[in-house]
């Protein structure tokens, strides 16, 4: 028998009645019945609106069950008051359906949250707890999180990343994993971010950071996922030297090192006094002093960059070391967790009252936000005298405009 749509929501209804009864449980004492209103599976049947004939098809369709035995039909003055399962037919439902009884689904779920956690015991703590928790909800009646077949992707997903070791993008691992670029981004990277800050603690590495994407990303890149090539740009005197004996000579025209090649170096010289950080890829363009060699990072920085700059600090002991950035409390709060990740004493650059006074013209407004992280810093006393100004006149500057100034004052 082929099943309407109506056909098959009526089952699945009943089915759910049946599934959810003490009957099916063992628990009840006495018989149940179970039944479904019609408006439970059109709607638009107590509806005004609707026309005769699409009443009288849907009648029909419930008819043609009661006709096959599958169901009994309660009517009242010729309309259906409500449709009544057939006990004796309930493994019918579930043959027509192609559908598992709850109890074989729950089995299947203990069996495979049970062999995930031996393996996650045994390697990976992170998998283990998020499947104890599931099975925790499986054993009280309650559904887990997402579906087998999601967890099974997602579990997939959680083991390559705890053990990766170099670099991979996310298109790449959605392919290994997924077989599609595209389905870790769409369906998947926001339930391994929830799993991952369920179970690790990174409230230090995303400390001052609001954005729901920016706090995804920095999570995947302490496992090393990317959504695009990592690189770290530096431009002043600096040279480097790899593994293999070759030199590079960096001057004021500035170069990329991908991750691969960092991994390369066997030391890295900076002829220059002063180390100079960069929040923002503009103001590393405009910046130009022959005393100073320049690193964009690119906003927050996550545990391979903060391990750079600890080997260029280490290497480069007797440099000055800056930080210049947005004139906001997001610039601060960059400025607090590199000084927390890489140990390093850095200086705000361009970062003061002054900047804010003599550029006041190109200011904005602080943002509710702004405004939060601002108290917060003045409470903790980082930089206090700086965000009570912000606070007393409403204002922040973007650096862009700082180094554009600037790179106008050299000409």
């Amino acid at each position: 028998m082929n099943l309407t749509i109506n056909q098959s929501k009526l089952l699945h209804a009943l089915l759910d009645k049946y599934e959810n009864s003490k009957t099916y449980e063992g628990t009840n004492a006495v018989s149940q019945n179970f039944a479904v209103k019609p408006e439970k599976v059109w709607k638009d049947y107590v509806s005004d609106y609707a026309s005769v004939a699409q009443v009288k098809d849907f009648e029909t369709e419930m008819q043609v069950l009661e006709e096959q035995g599958l169901v009994h039909i309660d009517r009242k003055n010729g309309v259906i008051t409500k449709v009544v399962a057939c006990k004796e037919k309930l493994d019918a439902y579930y043959e027509l359906l192609g559908r598992k009884q709850r109890k074989d689904i729950v089995q299947e779920q203990i069996a495979f949250f049970e062999r995930w956690m031996q393996k996650g015991l045994a390697d990976y703590i992170v998998i283990y707890m998020f499947c104890r928790d599931q099975l925790g909800k499986v054993k009280t009646g309650k559904k887990p999180d997402y579906e087998v077949e999601v967890c099974d992707k997602l579990l997939r997903i959680l083991e390559f990343i705890c053990a990766n070791k170099e670099e991979v993008l996310e298109r790449e691992l959605s392919m290994m994993i997924l077989e599609d670029s595209k389905k870790f981004e769409k369906q998947y990277r926001a339930k391994v971010c929830k799993v991952l800050s369920t179970y690790l603690d990174f409230s230090e590495l995303l400390e001052g950071i609001d954005d729901d994407r920016e706090q995804k990303k920095v999570i995947l890149q302490e496992f090393q996922i990317y959504a695009n090539p990592s690189y770290i740009y530096l431009k002043g005197k600096i040279e480097i030297q790899l593994k293999d004996g070759q030199r590079i000579r960096i001057e004021d025209a500035p170069i990329a090192l991908s991750s691969e090649l960092i991994q390369k170096m066997e030391a890295i010289r900076v002829k220059a006094d002063k180390v100079v950080t960069v929040e923002n890829l503009t103001s590393f363009h405009r910046l130009k002093d022959e005393n100073c060699a320049y690193l964009f990072l690119a906003g927050y920085h996550n545990s391979v960059k903060q391990a750079f700059l600890k080997r260029v600090y280490k290497e480069n002991p007797e440099k000055q070391w800056f930080h210049f950035g947005d004139l906001d409390p997001d610039g601060f709060y960059i400025l607090k967790h590199l000084r927390k990740g890489t140990g390093i004493d850095f200086v705000p650059l361009h970062m003061g009252v002054s900047e804010l006074e003599t550029c006041s013209g190109y200011g904005r407004e602080l943002s509710e936000p702004d405004k939060v992280k601002a108290r917060n810093l003045l409470q903790q006393g980082f930089y206090a005298e700086i965000m009570q100004y912000m606070l007393e006149h409403d204002c922040k500057l973007e650096q862009e405009i700082i180094s554009y100034e600037i790179m106008k004052k050299n000409l």
